[in-house]
């Protein structure tokens, strides 16, 4: 009986504690990782640019007159290829 009660649980951590620990794990990765000038998707489906970063926040400029406020929970991707590919076609100019 106390067999099969660990086994069911070593089976919960591999299959759900596990991954949700790695998903949390890369999100903090890519919030350390965050940049002026990258390219990013928030929660609500903002896209946009990264234009200043203080104290938790960052500012997403989307070509309007002033910038989104947003926090770093509100991350969702960052797009280092689309700052890549920017930056191969400011080098070819």
């Amino acid at each position: 009986m106390l067999l099969m009660m660990v086994v069911i649980f070593g089976i919960m951590w591999f299959f759900m504690i596990r991954p949700q620990q790695k998903k949390q794990k890369e999100e903090q990765k890519m919030r350390n990782n965050l940049r002026v000038g990258d390219e990013l998707t928030t929660i609500g489906g903002v896209k946009g640019r990264v234009v200043s970063i203080k104290d938790g926040r960052y500012c997403i400029d989307k070509g309007l007159a002033k910038c989104i406020p947003a926090r770093y929970s509100d991350l969702i991707s960052l797009n280092k290829a689309a700052i890549e590919e920017g930056m191969k076609s400011v080098e070819i100019l």
